[in-house]
C-alpha cells in the first residue's frame, strides 16, 4: 500500500479577529453620531409606543359608555290636542313636527309649545296617507300663508 502524501504546511494566518494597530482609534465626532442616533431611535420607538397606548386609551373611553345601560329623559313636555302618528325632532331640539292621522303636518317650537306651521299633506279630506295621495307643488304653495312660502 502507497502511504498518503504529506501536504504542504498551512501559511501563518491570525487565529483569532484582526485587532486594529494601537493607534487606530474612533474619532469623538463618530462616537458623539452613535450617541445621537441611539437616542433618537430610541425616543422614536418610545413616541411609538406612547401613541399606540393613547389611541387604546382613546378607544377604551369612547366604548366605554357602551356598557353602561341606556338613559333616556324628558326634557320638555308639550300637550298636544290631536292624535300623532309619527313625531320627528329637529338636530338643534328647538322644534317637533307631528304628523296625525288626518294627514296634517304640525310643526311646534319646544320653548313654548306654539304652533309654528299646520299644513295639510292629503289631497282631500277623505283620503288615507299613501304614497300617491300627496298635494302637489302648485297646491302646496296656494294654501301655505306668505309668509312660509319657499322663494326661488
Amino acid at each position: 500500500m502507497a502511504l498518503p502524501a504529506e501536504r504542504p504546511a498551512p501559511t501563518a494566518r491570525a487565529a483569532g479577529p484582526r485587532t486594529p494597530p494601537a493607534t487606530a482609534r474612533t474619532s469623538a465626532r463618530r462616537l458623539w453620531a452613535d450617541r445621537l442616533a441611539r437616542w433618537v431611535v430610541t425616543l422614536g420607538g418610545m413616541a411609538i409606543i406612547a401613541s399606540i397606548l393613547g389611541i387604546l386609551i382613546f378607544i377604551l373611553v369612547e366604548v366605554l359608555p357602551l356598557t353602561r345601560p341606556a338613559r333616556v329623559a324628558v326634557r320638555v313636555s308639550i300637550p298636544v290636542a290631536h292624535p300623532i302618528d309619527a313625531l320627528l325632532v329637529d338636530e338643534h331640539q328647538t322644534h317637533v313636527a307631528t304628523l296625525g292621522p288626518e294627514g296634517v303636518l304640525r310643526v311646534l317650537r319646544l320653548a313654548d309649545g306654539a304652533l309654528v306651521a299646520e299644513r295639510p299633506l292629503l289631497a282631500s279630506e277623505d283620503a288615507s296617507p299613501t304614497a300617491g295621495g300627496g298635494v302637489g307643488a302648485a297646491e302646496w304653495r296656494q294654501r301655505a300663508p306668505p309668509a312660509c312660502t319657499a322663494r326661488r
